[in-house]
Order: C-alpha cells, then sequence, then structure tokens
C-alpha cells in the first residue's frame, strides 16, 4: 500500500489552513502531503499509522506531523455501521514550513522552529499543560482572521519548540526519504493491518511481513 500524495485545500487569502470536523470517521487512506499537520482527536478511538509506527488512538489525543510523514487514522469498526450518534471530532490545521516566509526561520530569536520541524518528522505526541494549551489555541485559531491568525500560529509554534511534554512516534526521523526496501515493508504491514483490522494481529505476523 503506497502512501497518496494528498494535496490540503488552502485558499489565496490564507498562508495555512485550519479546520474543526466533525464526521462518522477519519476515513482508511494512507497519505502523506508538504505540510506539516497538527492534529488534535477531541473524539474518536482506532488505530493510526505513521512512519513505521502502528499504535491505538484514543479521544484527547494530540500528534505533530512532520512533512511528508505517511500517516491514517483507522477508526474502530462500530464508526462504518452507519451510525448517525456516533461521530468523530478533530481540530487540524496544515502549515507548509515557510508558510510565514523563508526569512522567519532564519532569525536568530527564531532558531527553536527549525529544531522543532526536524524533530516533527518523527512524528510527536502532545501531553501535559503543552496540551491543553494548544488545544486553546487550535479553538481560538478556527474563529480568528487576518493578523489574529498569524498572531496564533506563532503562539503555537512557540510552544511547541519550547515543550518537553513530548514523547517521539516512529524511529525514523527521515521516514519519507527510506529506501525502496523499506518502503515495501512499511506498505506490506499497513496493507496487512487495514485488511485483518477485526481479528487479533500478533507481533509474530507483522514481523514475519519484514
Amino acid at each position: 500500500m503506497k502512501p497518496h500524495f494528498h494535496k490540503v485545500p488552502v485558499t489565496l487569502q490564507s498562508s495555512f489552513s485550519i479546520r474543526h470536523d466533525i464526521k462518522p470517521d477519519f476515513g482508511t487512506v494512507w497519505h502523506y502531503h508538504p505540510e506539516l499537520e497538527l492534529h488534535y482527536n477531541i473524539k474518536g478511538e482506532g488505530v493510526r499509522f505513521i512512519g513505521d509506527n502502528i499504535s491505538n488512538f484514543e479521544s484527547d489525543e494530540m500528534v505533530l506531523l512532520g512533512e511528508n510523514l505517511p500517516h491514517t487514522w483507522r477508526c474502530k469498526d462500530e464508526y462504518f455501521q452507519n451510525n448517525p450518534e456516533l461521530k468523530v471530532e478533530a481540530m487540524v490545521i496544515h502549515f507548509l514550513p515557510d508558510c510565514l516566509g523563508k526569512h522567519l526561520l532564519s532569525l536568530p530569536e527564531a532558531y527553536l522552529i527549525p529544531k522543532l520541524f526536524e524533530k516533527a518528522k518523527s512524528g510527536m505526541v502532545i501531553h501535559g499543560k503543552s496540551k491543553e494549551k494548544l488545544a486553546k489555541l487550535m479553538e481560538d485559531a478556527v474563529h480568528a482572521t487576518n493578523l489574529e491568525r498569524i498572531i496564533i500560529l506563532l503562539t503555537i509554534l512557540k510552544t511547541l519548540a519550547e515543550t518537553d511534554e513530548y514523547e517521539t512516534i516512529t524511529t525514523k526521523s527521515t521516514f519519507y526519504q527510506s529506501n525502496e526496501s523499506e518502503t515495501l515493508r512499511i506498505n506490506k504491514i499497513c496493507t496487512y493491518t487495514l485488511t485483518n483490522y477485526k481479528k487479533d494481529i500478533t507481533l509474530e505476523e507483522v514481523a514475519s511481513l519484514s
């Protein structure tokens, strides 16, 4: 299963994208895009595939993904049973590394931001007070306009760059540049897991695909 390139829609009047989704599920397409992604899963449960990592996800989880890092969130089976009362909810920000201008990243005062983008290539699960602060900022950004949007995004980047309340997700920080054999291995694992999602999958089964 090769990850699909995803074109993130951004209006001509915006330098980055933010949305608040309430829908039946997150879909199942394993994809990547050049934008970084801050994904706050407000409500929903299932399995997430990020780079070479496969883990359960649950409500109130926040993840930062680096550019071109393949990913998908696969909800539990009950989300695909056409139950109108069962929905997922998430806030998602997509932004290119230089969306606020290439010169910003070279400013001495902004030296932590390129370091953040490098860490994000491995994916980061954000915890604690940082997650709470970022969730409020994302909510504010959904309703913000014009210069206020930029100020909030800068505050989000500052919070992410300074926090130590996170866990790394993948084992390789440059997964999207991995060699062909590594890509084929991950494709096999993701395809097998999505196909056999309803049954318990053992580590031995996954190892046999490598």
